[in-house]
């Protein structure tokens, strides 16, 4: 298996491991004596370190030379954070513990796109290549959520804990066999003859995804108790989640190869214009269970359209000696939107209701579409550096 293939497994045993988890972990916390505003308090903290710490290890790859380091790394922290997660005796230690999760994770998530970019830096097709990774994410994050259940009805929501720690323990041993060259130019190298910065993450995407995040968290935060709200039982928002993301698996390819072809641009003003068709669709015909399940269906094409086609935009930033820094501006930039949204959704549908909610979301994504829009359609390599693509996959 070349690199590429690694790197993709790797990504399909950490989302099977965050799909197992993160649906549970707000009841986890419960379970451990947080109160409601004590796990906001936790999420929150969680998001702000891990904001922080994106752009550091973004930073540190750049000037280390290195990914793979930080890649293991980043999943062996995952695995002692799980562990530690499942025997945690109360919620402040689980707290620490989340906190030391971002930390890891943001070790890994940056660096391993960097290096995904690193790997397909000259290939023409890297839009349907890190589109056909990021999908099988999203497959291994829905076989997770779905076959968590019988482990947490038979044992527990702590030995799912145990086994994310090994599915993570999995993945650092997979990481360890990725062969690895040098990114970048030595210091001397450098101070000789300076390597061109290459296309830098512009601040229109950063904004657009700052954007595009912010209304995805503030409506989705809240979007389990809309469902609820309208009297569906509390399992309806699980299993159509999990069908959006089992959708996003053949979507993710589908983007990939529309941002090769016509521009990451357009595709990813679908991204943002698509999902306020989405929370209209919720608006207009969520009393009907079937109309909702087109609408999942259609989120899942939206929501593919920006993330992997954001995710190649970041991936394709600068140069084997900048990439790391710029991803890690973009999961910067998807923190504080993220951060922002989970601030306003509830308090948006405390004082005027989902409908609000969802219609100022709405406004945001299609904001969010236009910022896009006015990127430059970033084009694919030249030709003539495509014959060095198995040289850069090795």
């Amino acid at each position: 298996m070349d690199s590429v293939q690694l790197l993709t497994v790797v990504l399909f045993l950490v989302f099977a491991a965050t799909g197992a988890t993160a649906p549970i972990l707000p009841l986890y916390l419960e379970s451990l004596g947080a109160s409601y505003a004590l796990i906001s308090a936790i999420l929150t903290t969680h998001a702000i370190v891990l904001l922080g710490a994106n752009y550091l290890w973004g930073r540190i790859s750049d000037r280390l030379g290195r990914r793979k380091p930080l890649v293991v790394g980043g999943l062996l922290g995952m695995t002692l954070a799980f562990g530690l997660m499942a025997i945690a005796p109360s919620y402040r230690v689980a707290w620490g513990v989340r906190l030391l999760e971002a930390t890891a994770m943001a070790a890994y998530t940056t660096t391993s796109l960097a290096f995904m970019g690193d790997l397909l830096a000259t290939s023409a097709t890297r839009g349907r290549r890190i589109g056909t990774y990021r999908g099988f994410g999203s497959l291994s994050f829905a076989l997770g959520a779905f076959g968590a259940k019988p482990v947490i009805d038979g044992l527990g929501m702590r030995q799912v804990y145990g086994l994310g720690a090994l599915l993570f323990l999995a993945a650092s041993l997979v990481a360890m066999i990725i062969r690895e060259a040098r990114v970048g130019p030595s210091r001397q190298e450098r101070a000789a003859s300076p390597e061109e910065e290459g296309p830098r993450l512009p601040l229109t995407f950063l904004t657009g995804v700052l954007l595009w995040m912010c209304a995805f968290w503030a409506a989705y935060s809240m979007w389990p108790n809309f469902l609820a709200s309208l009297g569906y039982p509390k399992s309806t928002a699980n299993w159509l989640w999990g069908l959006a993301a089992v959708s996003e698996v053949p979507f993710m390819n589908v983007v990939g190869t529309l941002s090769d072809v016509l521009g990451r641009a357009p595709v990813l003003a679908m991204g943002g214009a698509g999902l306020g068709l989405v929370l209209i669709g919720y608006v207009l015909l969520s009393r009907w269970l079937l109309a909702l399940v087109g609408v999942q269906l259609f989120r899942g094409f939206a929501y593919s359209a920006f993330t992997a086609t954001s995710m190649v935009y970041a991936a394709e930033s600068g140069t084997t000696r900048t990439r790391a820094g710029s991803v890690g501006l973009y999961n910067a930039a998807s923190g504080v939107g993220q951060i922002l949204g989970l601030a306003i959704g509830g308090q948006i549908v405390q004082q005027a209701g989902f409908q609000t909610l969802f219609l100022t979301s709405t406004a945001i994504f299609m904001t969010s579409g236009l910022v896009f829009w006015t990127l430059r359609w970033r084009p694919t390599p030249r030709p003539a550096a495509i014959s060095a693509e198995g040289e850069g996959e090795r």
